[in-house]
């Protein structure tokens, strides 16, 4: 385990992790498909230990013996999608609460008027589906 796994894991002293086995400290299911001989290339795990997301990728050397993996941090890349799923989920959530308001509004001005209120509705939620077609 090199300087920057240990930094991504937030080891402080790394003699901690000799005489480990690298499973002990991580989730082994990437591994075991590499050894059995099928690539892993670039996917998401969350090391919930460490509350770390990181992007994996680990490869079997038949001809070395050599299991290598590659993993870079990713978390400030996910906490930040998360938190613009989040926002977009507010936004949602505040743009159906307008159109309900604005509907019962639109219904007492269009019975006063004798009007219909199905373009408003349209309107209305075509734009709450652009809002989560953005998700």
């Amino acid at each position: 385990m090199n300087r920057a796994m240990i930094n991504i894991l937030g080891v402080k002293d790394p003699k901690f992790l000799f005489h480990k086995s690298v499973t002990s400290i991580l989730e082994p299911t990437e591994f075991y498909t590499a050894l059995s001989g099928e690539t892993v290339l670039r996917k998401k795990i969350y090391l919930s230990e460490y509350s770390k997301y990181v992007e994996s990728s680990a490869i079997f050397d038949q001809n070395h013996h050599i299991l290598v993996s590659i993993m870079k941090d990713i978390t400030k890349e996910e906490l930040h999608k998360q938190k613009q799923e989040e926002i977009l989920k507010k936004s949602v959530d505040i743009t159906d609460a307008v159109i309900e308001k604005n509907m019962r509004a639109v219904q007492e001005i269009s019975s006063l008027l004798g009007e219909s209120i199905a373009e408003t509705k349209v309107a209305l939620s075509s734009l709450k589906e652009t809002l989560k077609d953005d998700e």
